[in-house]
């Protein structure tokens, strides 16, 4: 991938045509799930393959484009890492998809061998245990991984809100809120996000977006719902404390909606 001027007008594409996918993400509630992925994608992607155990560059196309309303299955063996969405002092993390264009975020740790796979086995376990709920269609294909030494995550793509409007959309209602309810959801679990910030909070589509049985207009349960995620650091809540942390936390993530970095 380094090296070749040939890329260049490429990535601009790429770049244009991701940020194009996102928007549709983010915007597009009345239209079938179908109607949300992105033209035919064909660029250079870092393949992780299961089944090989290899990671490598390679030119990927994506019939479908990225499909930002369905996630990988337990069957997704080979992955494709596009570009970088987040960088943290352990790990960084990609936008990805499966071969089907699925989407979701490879979390891969910095540090090789046993450093690096404790931390994705305490990631991978926070995130058992905090939504161990949700045993159904966009959780089943949360996983620890390993190849050659670098281990990583699967997880699922979260929409961020960016900006204060996008924010305060979380917050409308206070405690009926999409913000308090993620909040309330942790917190009821009996766990604390030890490092909370805004963009550790997103959104995704639920398994609500559906058809009404006939194939006419969607139903109105087609909403997103909220979920903190990051989840390497958090710690036991004892219940006595829930209800304040949620409070403390939705009071203070309010109070910094208006930061552009956080």
């Amino acid at each position: 991938m380094e090296g070749d001027p040939d890329l260049t007008e490429k990535n601009k594409a790429v770049i244009k045509l991701l940020a194009t996918a996102i928007l549709l993400a983010q915007e597009s509630t009345e239209v079938p799930k179908t109607d949300l992925s992105a033209e035919s994608l064909k660029t250079t992607a870092r393949v992780f393959n299961f089944v090989q155990q290899t990671i490598y560059p390679a030119s990927v196309e994506l019939s479908p484009g990225i499909r930002f309303d369905v996630p990988p299955s337990k069957q997704d063996k080979k992955f494709y890492s596009f570009s970088q969405i987040g960088c943290g002092a352990n790990a960084v993390c990609c936008l990805a998809t499966a071969s089907s264009g699925a989407v979701c975020v490879l979390k891969i740790f910095h540090q090789r061998e046993e450093p690096g796979k404790e931390l994705a086995a305490e990631e991978f376990l926070n995130w058992r245990n905090v939504y161990k709920v949700h045993k159904v269609n966009n959780w089943t294909f949360i996983r620890s991984a390993e190849i050659r030494g670098i281990h990583f995550l699967v997880l699922p793509y979260f929409s961020v809100p960016r900006n204060k409007e996008e924010r305060e959309s979380f917050m409308e209602g206070n405690e009926t809120s999409k913000l308090w309810k993620a909040l309330a959801q942790m917190a009821n679990q009996g766990y604390a996000h030890d490092d909370l910030k805004w963009h550790h909070v997103g959104d995704m589509w639920g398994a609500a977006n559906k058809r009404n049985r006939d194939g006419g207009k969607l139903l109105d349960n087609n909403t997103k719902k909220a979920y903190l995620f990051d989840l390497g650091k958090v710690s036991k809540l004892a219940e006595c404390d829930r209800k304040k942390w949620v409070t403390d936390s939705f009071e203070m993530l309010k109070s910094r909606a208006g930061f552009d970095c956080e």
